[in-house]
Formats: structure tokens, C-alpha cells, sequence
């Protein structure tokens, strides 16, 4: 399935200008240490790579959001994964003959790509995965993308600084909760370059899209008081 990233809004995920670490070893999944890390005070537990630490120890994440950074040896944001819950999103797509629960995991996609700034480079692929194991009663899709994305020198544009295009890599893993209460839980990895010539191959796409899909599939609900207003 392919579709196409509306941009029009200010960035969100602060990445790196350097090239990520991370990235270049991404071509053997045996080699990623994954360890499970509690999140929103204990009521969900999911995996993620081991050397991945809170954001939250480094700036101020919103409640509803759960990050995780990675570092190379300047210190800065390389790749990130973060794990947030929002209402359910509720789509029209069945008045249209689509499946609505895959239109509703694009249109989260695009609105993350819109504050990103982000023009799709290539083709867009929509993947079910099957969480029936943990989440019997719920649907979970992975939208993933390669990118070009703008990123501002420090936390945001001004006129003292200048946008800086990045090469960004996005997997998006949506699970659509619909009982005990109506959600939608997104996990979302990405990785960036500033370096225009680095373009990654298809194995390590292939091998960014099923680490996202053993995220989806690692999590667990434990606490669905989680969810309640």
C-alpha cells in the first residue's frame, strides 16, 4: 500500500546531523541486546535495545509519551524510539472501501511525518503483525518509510540558525486497543544522517521494519487502569 507524507508543521523528534551509529550495524538482528523496560509507571513493559536510555533523564517528555535515545560518542541524539498513547483515531476509510484500521495507522503516520517536516523518499508500506499472543483482542500494523526530514540546530528554528535536511529512516508500529477501552499505542523508531550521499541498503530496511515488529509484539499491558480518564 502505498501512500503519500503531507509536511506542514514544525519538527518533533530532534535527531542527529551526524551519522548513526546504530544504523550502519543494523544488518543482523542477533546482534541487537533487547531488555525489557517498564514504562508509564509500571503498567506496560515492552523491549528495547539495551543501550538505549530515558530521554525523560535529559529533558521534559509529556505524560503520555515514553523515549528512549541512543548515543554516539559526541553525545548527541542518533536514533530514538518512543512509545505513546492517544485516543483511538477514529477514520472514515470504510465510506471510502479501505480497511479503516490501515487508514488510521497512515494517518497517524502522516502526522508524525508532519511535524517532522518530513517528503517521503520511495515508497510507503503498510505490514499487519500479529500481537494475538499479549493483545488477543487488538489489530497492530507497522508503517514504514525512508525520509528527507529538516532539523534545526538546537531545539527549535529562529533566525540565528538554519535548517538542516536529514536523510531519516521511520518505522511506526500502531496497536489498535478497541476493549477493555478504545486506544491507539504507538512505537515509533527512527534514525537519521545528515550525510546526503549515505543512503542505507535494503537489509538493513528490512532488518529497521522487524525490530520495530519485535517491539510491537514484546508488549505487554499490565495495568489497564492505564487507560482510564
Amino acid at each position: 500500500m502505498n501512500q503519500t507524507v503531507q509536511p506542514d508543521r514544525q519538527i518533533a523528534i530532534e535527531m542527529s546531523t551526524q551519522h548513526s551509529p546504530f544504523l550502519q550495524s543494523l544488518t543482523d538482528l542477533s546482534e541487537i541486546k533487547l531488555e525489557s523496560r517498564q514504562l508509564f509507571g509500571g503498567a506496560v513493559e515492552a523491549p528495547i535495545p539495551a543501550d538505549y536510555v530515558y530521554a525523560s533523564t535529559l529533558r521534559q517528555i509529556p505524560d503520555t509519551q515514553e523515549v528512549f535515545v541512543s548515543y554516539n560518542s559526541s553525545l548527541k541524539e542518533d536514533d530514538s524510539v518512543i512509545i505513546e498513547i492517544l485516543e483511538r483515531l477514529e477514520s472514515n476509510a470504510e465510506l471510502e472501501g479501505t480497511d479503516p484500521d490501515v487508514s488510521a495507522a497512515v494517518d497517524h503516520f502522516n502526522e508524525l511525518a508532519s511535524l517532522n517536516k518530513a517528503t517521503l523518499r520511495g515508497e510507503l508500506s503498510v505490514i499487519p503483525v500479529d500481537i494475538s499472543r499479549n493483545l488477543p483482542e487488538a489489530k497492530a500494523y507497522i508503517v514504514f518509510a525512508a525520509q528527507s526530514a529538516l532539523k534545526w540546530p538546537g531545539s527549535a528554528p529562529n533566525v540565528s540558525n538554519s535548517a538542516i535536511q536529514v536523510n531519516l529512516i521511520s518505522a511506526l508500529g500502531i496497536i489498535r486497543i478497541t476493549t477493555p477501552t478504545k486506544a491507539d499505542i504507538l512505537i515509533s523508531l527512527n534514525s537519521g544522517t545528515s550525510d546526503q550521499n549515505v543512503q542505507p541498503s535494503a537489509e538493513i530496511l528490512q532488518c529497521f521494519q522487524k525490530l520495530c515488529s519485535i517491539i510491537v509484539q514484546g508488549l505487554h499491558i499490565l495495568d489497564w487502569k492505564l487507560f482510564v480518564d
